[in-house]
């Protein structure tokens, strides 16, 4: 046992010395490279912080937009149950309520608030007293939650309703039922008087009815402008009037507590009928409503809700669906969240949107990613570069490479630790200030998506920070291993004339980047073949992705073979050098000759930076511009709107009602209306026009057609005044169209169920255009629809009438009307109080400016720009930091040569000049090469990587998953080329001359005998 402690002991005593000596030899060099160590973890704490944001940022947009959207309309968080029945009892409708409840309890608990609130209507019960002014009077029991009810009504006589425990039950009615129920206004205490049919013995096969008489106490007056509170949901508290043609039948709501309703039930049940429960005559009504918890849910949560609310679904299809449930009927689930058979619900319609603008928003945060991480690499480089010179020496003087290795990556993990741990931290206190500017004041709660509990939402940055990190220990490792190979002459040799080559160039990654641009062009053009087999969905988020990751990686590639023919050209350079007259230009390019990796590295960042800076602000300004111009599309004038309940009327007449509105410079009327080509069965869309007026109303888009829209109204007027009608009706079709149909000039096609319902049109084909404003759907025959979308064709409103007056005898209204308006802000107020007038008779009406401005404010449209924001920031702040980082440490490295210059006679001119030369060169260069591959990327990424989106509310948000994606396509994103380019690039210049200035003023600051002295040899 001795002998082995004793062993033991003398393994121990060297492995304990040589972790003191690390020790020691750590402490040593953190003292003599604290600066560098200290600027190093610096720039890898605001690298794992800038990367952290992008997803916490994106966190807090789209649960903006989600939260925005649930918002957006009072009922869009509800969920809606709905059933019906004969039965009624308290222990039936506890059964039943339960029944209903657990699909609830399983599917949604954590995503619902509160409890469901309740409604019962048992209807048209016969009025006996007292005797109804109405013949055709009824009354509607509304049995309801009166405790909770009791804040939301307002009384103006009397008290609420109690529950009944005789055979009285108390009644609430609004101020207008008391006064047009009966000849006399009906006061508290009156008792009104009906009947109720029910079932005396459900279980026999005979069916028996009987009748009970109701007493009913009117205990409570209430005023019914509280039906305008959303807890009511639009349930009636005024008496309702059905029909259109007279007698029209009036239903009295009468309010009561809900219990009530179920212990008459009881007690009628027990008292006359052989059942517990009450089977009536006629069947009422049991609405549930359920609220979504909008302010608990994020964006994390909506994959996960929506597939609760689908399994919620189909629980209720296979439980209710059939009726198996005995006693309850047609159980409807409802609800804006809800799908029905091929329209999603508006949070599946938000999902498939993201996946859209996720596409532009991952790309963008992949390149910000790219760039922090070749930054992190570079720092990481320079740091171990900057050491490079003691590792060289500790190796001449007997330290093991364990020694050495050890020491350095003890410091790089002490930096990565602390950039793992403040970094997240302070990317969740900088979304938090940010992201105010970037989300709309009503879902500036989506905030709490991060506080008061940031765990949930720093879950998401640890694979940012550790991948960031993981970079850095491996870059780190590369160099260290590269740099324990070296000894004291290879270290000046290779100071002296460099003879390693780059990782990149080592493994040929500029060739790798070929060819995965290669294979991404093949795979895209591959797939585009296939487009019939492929949805519109799918084609569209393959095929995007593709051609926008071939072109970077094809810009990737050139800028690694141009940094590869670089050393090249400065070999060139050098020899024209030689053989002019000064000494500067000679000396700069001779040393970048001989070290070219600095430069290359140097190069790569700003070119990288540089290119990216300026595609992203012309990639901002462009999608700018096409929001714009998606809306001019959408909404075809500065206000669209449809007509309804205008009768039959001259043009002119009903222009007059438009007209005179103050502000109204041009108006259009037309009539729009959806059919089906008798052919092919196809959907098509009618829009029939006033050719006079609509070409100086409407927006048309050049896109639209290679004609100006006037030389197109001017046609179709033409060819309609002089057309044989019997021969059919002149029509410009769209592309779509067009192309299904395999027309031509002269084709005819049947047109059915538009102006005249089963009466079929001729159509006679007289052009085609691309696009016809406002309809969305594809001009691509081949791409796959699980919905046809409609095709479109263009007639004149005064032919269609006469057409339909020579066919049938009959004509139609204008249904659609179309404003070009003055944009004085004043006026424009003025002119949308005037357009909700009634007795305009508009529905539906559309706002192409205010479109524009909630497109432009939209969260998710936000959240990109804040990403380029961030981009370009960062990446002017990396070339920054970067370039000075990297020129001081080139300075530092150089400084005995610059003196010994000085003392053999050069002066301090020449020397400026040397350095003007060698850091001019790779500026000038980097800002070519950055410009050059930033308008490639902008000519092949920029227009893909443009996205058109929808707002939450209004006509627009109710587009199809198919017209979504084709409007993807339908407006051509135009390049724009904003004036922040020139701020850039002179921000970028400035940057360069103050590198310059630095490295000059560091150069010429020390002696040759100061030099001497600091010198380790």
């Amino acid at each position: 046992m001795t002998a082995l402690t004793h062993n033991r002991s003398v393994v121990d005593e060297p492995s304990r010395a040589e972790l003191l000596s690390m020790i020691t030899l750590a402490l040593w060099r953190l003292r003599r490279s604290a600066l560098p160590l200290a600027m190093t973890g610096l720039g890898l704490t605001c690298a794992v912080m800038i990367i952290c944001t992008l997803p916490l940022l994106q966190l807090v947009s789209t649960t903006a937009a989600l939260r925005d959207l649930l918002r957006s309309t009072p009922t869009n968080a509800d969920i809606v149950t709905e059933a019906s029945s004969r039965t009624l009892g308290s222990d039936w409708y506890m059964g039943r309520e339960a029944a209903l409840n657990q699909p609830f309890a399983e599917q949604l608990a954590p995503y619902l608030q509160g409890s469901p609130q309740s409604f019962m209507q048992v209807g048209n019960l016969p009025p006996l007293s007292p005797y109804p002014l109405s013949s055709v009077a009824s009354y509607t029991l509304t049995g309801i939650d009166m405790a909770a009810a009791t804040s939301h009504l307002k009384l103006i006589a009397g008290r609420l309703p109690k529950e009944a425990n005789g055979n009285e039950m108390e009644v609430a009615i609004s101020q207008q039922t008391a006064r047009e129920l009966a000849k006399t206004p009906i006061g508290i205490g009156t008792l009104l008087r009906t009947n109720l049919r029910y079932q005396l013995d459900p279980a026999s096969p005979e069916v028996h009815y009987a009748t009970a008489e109701l007493t009913l106490r009117v205990v409570g007056i209430f005023d019914a402008s509280s039906a305008n509170d959303l807890y009511w949901h639009d349930e009636p508290l005024n008496p309702v009037v059905e029909g259109l043609d007279p007698p029209k039948a009036l239903h009295f709501p009468l309010l009561l507590p809900r219990q009530s309703i179920l212990h008459m039930a009881d007690q009628i049940a027990q008292a006359h009928t052989t059942s517990t429960e009450l089977v009536m005559e006629k069947s009422f009504e049991l609405t549930w409503y359920r609220h979504l918890n909008v302010s608990t849910i994020s964006s994390q949560q909506l994959s996960d809700l929506n597939g609760h609310l689908r399994s919620l679904d189909a629980a209720y299809a296979n439980h209710f669906g059939s009726n198996s449930l005995t006693g309850l009927s047609e159980v409807n689930l409802l609800g804006a969240v809800i799908s029905y058979y091929n329209q999603p619900g508006i949070l599946e319609r938000l999902q498939n949107r993201l996946t859209v603008v996720n596409i532009p928003i991952y790309v963008v945060s992949s390149a910000i990613a790219l760039l922090i991480l070749f930054f992190v690499a570079t720092m990481t480089s320079l740091l171990v570069e900057q050491q490079t010179p003691t590792i060289a020496i500790l190796r001449s003087r007997g330290a093991s490479g364990r020694q050495i290795f050890l020491t350095l990556v003890s410091q790089c993990l002490l930096l990565a630790l602390s950039a793992a741990l403040l970094g997240p931290l302070l990317a969740l206190l900088l979304v938090t200030l940010f992201a105010p500017g970037l989300i709309p004041t009503s879902s500036m709660d989506a905030l709490n998506a991060l506080w008061p509990n940031p765990l949930p939402s720093l879950s998401l940055t640890p694979p940012f920070a550790l991948g960031t990190i993981a970079i850095s220990i491996l870059v780190m490792m590369g160099a260290l291993w590269g740099a324990l190979r070296t000894n004291v002459l290879d270290q000046r040799y290779q100071l002296a004339r460099t003879t390693s080559r780059p990782f990149w160039q080592r493994y040929y990654l500029d060739v790798v980047a070929l060819v995965i641009a290669l294979v991404a062009f093949l795979i895209a053009d591959y797939i585009s073949g296939y487009t019939d087999l492929l949805d519109v969905s799918t084609y569209l988020l393959i095929i995007s992705p593709l051609r926008i990751i071939a072109p970077i990686f094809l810009v990737i590639s050139l800028m690694l073979l141009f940094l590869r023919l670089f050393p090249l050209l400065l070999k060139g350079i050098a020899h024209l050098a030689q053989r002019g007259n000064t000494a500067s230009p000679m000396l700069a390019f001779a040393q970048m000759t001989r070290s070219p990796q600095r430069p290359l590295q140097m190069l790569l960042l700003l070119a990288a930076a540089c290119s990216f800076t300026l595609m992203s602000l012309i990639f901002s300004a462009t999608q700018d511009t096409h929001l714009t111009d998606v809306a001019n599309y959408q909404t075809m004038s500065d206000f669209s709107a449809q007509i309804v309940s205008i009768g039959q009327e001259p043009l002119s007449t009903t222009y007059q009602r438009y007209t005179p509105i103050k502000g109204v410079l041009s108006a259009s009327l037309g009539y729009i209306s959806d059919g089906t080509i008798s052919q092919e069965n196809t959907p098509a869309r009618l829009f029939a026009v006033d050719t006079a007026t609509f070409a100086r109303t409407t927006l048309w888009n050049a896109s639209n057609s290679t004609q100006m829209l006037s030389e197109l109204t001017r046609t179709l007027a033409t060819k309609s005044t002089s057309a044989n009608l019997r021969q059919g009706l002149p029509a410009i079709v769209d592309d779509s169209t067009w192309n299904q149909l395999r027309l031509h000039i002269g084709s005819t096609f049947n047109l059915q169920g538009t102006a005249t319902g089963s009466l079929s049109i001729r159509i006679l084909v007289i052009d085609h255009v691309q696009h016809i404003q406002s309809l969305n759907n594809n001009t691509d025959p081949e791409i796959n629809y699980a919905n046809p979308l409609p095709g479109g064709l263009l007639v004149d409103f005064t032919a269609l009438n006469r057409y339909l007056a020579q066919d049938s005898g009959q004509i139609t209204t204008p249904n659609t009307l179309w404003l070009r308006t003055s944009d004085n802000s004043a006026t424009l107020q003025s002119i949308r109080r005037a357009l909700s007038n009634p007795d305009l008779s508009l529905v539906n009406v559309m706002d192409r400016r205010a479109l524009i401005e909630t497109l432009h404010h939209d969260s998710i449209t936000l959240e990109l720009l804040g990403m380029i924001m961030i981009g370009t920031v960062t990446a002017l702040g990396l070339a920054l930091f970067g370039n000075l980082i990297s020129t001081w440490q080139s300075a530092r490295a150089r400084l005995t040569n610059f003196a010994v210059l000085r003392a053999l006679g050069t002066d301090a001119r020449q020397v400026s000049l040397i350095l003007l030369w060698e850091q001019g060169t790779i500026y000038v260069s980097a800002l070519v090469l950055g410009i050059l591959f930033a308008l490639l990327l902008t000519l092949m990424v920029v227009p893909n990587l443009v996205f058109t989106t929808t707002p939450v509310s209004g006509e627009s948000s109710y587009l199809g998953n198919a017209e979504f994606y084709a409007l993807q396509h339908i407006v051509p994103p135009r390049l724009v080329y904003p004036p922040s380019l020139f701020l850039a690039l002179i921000f970028f210049v400035v940057i360069c001359a103050l590198a310059i200035v630095l490295m000059i003023r560091a150069v010429l600051r020390p002696t040759l005998s100061h030099m001497l002295r600091l010198n380790e040899d």
